[in-house]
């Protein structure tokens, strides 16, 4: 809740006796009654603010109409500076679920084609390149070339749990 709740309301906002009894949303015109029973109407598009009498002549000076649309248009970027950091969170979280989120959760299997005479292999925890390469009978030197041929993009260095890669069938 907002700093200033308590002071948001008719009573607190309103002159003694004065009472909200309507509002226009065609002309977004608030309409209030006095004690008297006189009609007031509030500016155009502002809850609270300058009244006047309904069917008197709204006179205001070009001066106070110009200052009352520059504190309009201050509010107005004032409240798009108070949403940034929201629509900052609204736009990054879908990146980070997206994006970021399956780096951590390894390579990502994807289906490998290897062709005739090689088959897929799934790259378990503890894997190595030398050891994968001697479980099937082949050298490091042939593994790599292997995998180089088919586009694999097989590097050692950095083989992640869950990659697929080829392997000469026995």
């Amino acid at each position: 809740m907002g700093r200033y709740t308590d002071a948001d309301s008719d009573a607190e906002r309103l002159p003694e006796g004065m009472k909200r009894i309507g509002y226009d949303a065609d002309t977004q015109v608030y309409t209030f009654k006095d004690a008297d029973g006189t009609l007031w109407e509030g500016s155009p598009g502002a809850e609270y603010g300058r009244l006047h009498r309904v069917g008197a002549q709204n006179l205001i000076s070009r001066e106070e109409a110009a200052a009352e649309d520059a504190a309009v248009a201050y509010h107005n970027r004032h409240s798009w500076r108070m949403m940034m950091p929201f629509l900052l969170l609204v736009c990054l979280v879908p990146v980070l679920v997206f994006r970021v989120l399956p780096w951590l959760g390894g390579a990502g299997a994807k289906a490998v084609d290897c062709g005739e005479g090689a088959m897929e292999v799934t790259v378990n925890a503890g894997d190595t390149c030398w050891n994968i390469a001697q479980e099937h009978g082949m050298g490091l030197d042939e593994l790599r070339e292997l995998n180089e041929e088919r586009s694999v993009g097989l590097d050692c260095e950095k083989l992640g749990i869950g990659k697929s890669i080829c392997v000469k069938v026995p």
